[in-house]
Protein backbone atom coordinates (compact mmCIF):
# COMPACT_ATOMS: atom_id res chain seq x y z
CA UNK A 1 0.00 0.00 0.00
CA UNK A 2 1.74 3.30 -0.98
CA UNK A 3 2.28 5.39 1.67
CA UNK A 4 0.58 8.27 1.49
CA UNK A 5 -2.60 6.45 1.34
CA UNK A 6 -2.33 4.84 4.79
CA UNK A 7 -0.96 8.04 6.31
CA UNK A 8 -3.80 9.82 4.91
CA UNK A 9 -5.91 6.88 6.63
CA UNK A 10 -3.71 7.59 9.81
CA UNK A 11 -3.91 11.48 10.12
CA UNK A 12 -8.45 10.93 9.55
CA UNK A 13 -8.26 8.57 11.98
CA UNK A 14 -6.05 10.85 14.40
CA UNK A 15 -8.28 13.33 13.49
CA UNK A 16 -11.45 11.45 14.48
CA UNK A 17 -10.20 10.83 17.83
CA UNK A 18 -9.39 14.26 18.39
CA UNK A 19 -12.63 15.11 18.32
CA UNK A 20 -14.17 11.92 20.22
CA UNK A 21 -15.33 9.86 17.60
CA UNK A 22 -13.90 6.56 16.06
CA UNK A 23 -16.14 5.85 13.10
CA UNK A 24 -14.80 5.09 9.94
CA UNK A 25 -18.07 6.49 8.14
CA UNK A 26 -16.79 8.96 6.85
CA UNK A 27 -13.77 7.84 4.83
CA UNK A 28 -13.83 8.39 1.19
CA UNK A 29 -14.37 5.27 -0.60
CA UNK A 30 -11.08 4.61 -1.52
CA UNK A 31 -9.89 5.11 1.38
CA UNK A 32 -12.36 2.60 3.34
CA UNK A 33 -11.16 0.24 0.51
CA UNK A 34 -7.26 0.76 1.07
CA UNK A 35 -8.03 0.48 4.87
CA UNK A 36 -9.62 -2.98 4.42
CA UNK A 37 -6.46 -3.82 2.56
CA UNK A 38 -4.24 -2.47 5.16
CA UNK A 39 -6.14 -4.93 7.20
CA UNK A 40 -6.14 -8.02 5.11
CA UNK A 41 -10.01 -7.84 4.20
CA UNK A 42 -9.87 -7.55 0.93
CA UNK A 43 -8.59 -9.77 -2.05
CA UNK A 44 -7.15 -9.08 -5.37
CA UNK A 45 -10.63 -10.50 -6.93
CA UNK A 46 -12.97 -7.92 -5.03
CA UNK A 47 -14.16 -4.78 -6.40
CA UNK A 48 -16.07 -1.60 -5.04
CA UNK A 49 -19.37 -0.01 -6.72
CA UNK A 50 -20.44 2.36 -5.12
CA UNK A 51 -23.12 5.75 -5.34
CA UNK A 52 -22.02 8.98 -4.41
CA UNK A 53 -24.57 10.76 -1.79
CA UNK A 54 -24.81 14.84 -1.51
CA UNK A 55 -26.39 15.23 1.56
CA UNK A 56 -26.60 12.80 4.75
CA UNK A 57 -29.28 14.30 6.77
CA UNK A 58 -31.34 12.03 9.07
CA UNK A 59 -34.83 11.51 7.77
CA UNK A 60 -33.69 12.69 4.20
CA UNK A 61 -34.93 10.30 1.57
CA UNK A 62 -32.71 9.73 -1.55
CA UNK A 63 -31.83 12.72 -3.87
CA UNK A 64 -33.35 12.98 -7.02
CA UNK A 65 -30.43 12.34 -8.89
CA UNK A 66 -29.63 9.62 -6.79
CA UNK A 67 -32.80 8.32 -7.50
CA UNK A 68 -33.04 9.27 -11.21
CA UNK A 69 -29.63 6.41 -11.34
CA UNK A 70 -30.35 4.00 -8.72
CA UNK A 71 -32.04 1.79 -11.02
CA UNK A 72 -28.98 1.54 -13.41
CA UNK A 73 -26.54 1.44 -10.48
CA UNK A 74 -28.82 -2.03 -9.34
CA UNK A 75 -28.59 -3.17 -13.32
CA UNK A 76 -24.56 -2.75 -12.78
CA UNK A 77 -24.66 -4.41 -9.39
CA UNK A 78 -26.63 -7.63 -10.73
CA UNK A 79 -24.08 -7.51 -14.14
CA UNK A 80 -21.32 -7.92 -11.40
CA UNK A 81 -22.77 -10.65 -9.47
CA UNK A 82 -23.43 -12.36 -12.54
CA UNK A 83 -20.00 -11.79 -13.90
CA UNK A 84 -18.37 -13.15 -10.33
CA UNK A 85 -20.68 -16.67 -10.89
Amino acid sequence: MPAPVSRAIHEHLELEARMGATSTHALAPGAAVALAALLGAVRPSDRFLGIGGSSFDVGDGLSPAVGARLGAFVERVADRIGEAG
